[in-house]
């Protein structure tokens, strides 16, 4: 099997795993959300100021989490279509060249040294 398609599965596993991990975390905050309204509806002596601060916690916590989801989207994206064009590879640095000349390096200013 190609390296690259192997790639692609896991990251497709990967992005599915997140998927289903955000929802999962969203039901829980929607439904956590929907006990403390009822609760600040009921409760006589909370402050309408508490209120509305609470209520815009939960409107901040609510856009933060869509930006989360929007910016490791946009990740998945990019490494998706690093790994669909076939050019990305070779245009990619060579390891075993990145590591000989970090030796030569290494050698050289120790030799200075």
């Amino acid at each position: 099997m190609d390296t690259h398609q192997i790639v692609k599965q896991m990251l497709g596993f990967n992005k599915t795993v997140f998927v289903n991990t955000l929802n999962a975390i969203v039901m829980i905050e929607e439904q956590n959300q929907r006990r403390v309204n009822r609760l600040m509806e009921q409760a006589a002596c909370f402050p309408e100021e508490g209120k509305q601060v609470v209520k815009e916690w939960m409107e901040a916590s609510k856009l933060d989490r869509e930006h989360f989801h929007r910016v490791v989207e946009e990740g998945f994206k990019q490494v998706a279509e690093f790994f669909d064009n076939p050019e990305s590879s070779d245009s990619a640095p060579d390891i075993q060249e990145a590591v000989s000349k970090t030796r030569a390096t290494k050698t050289s200013s120790s030799v200075v040294a």
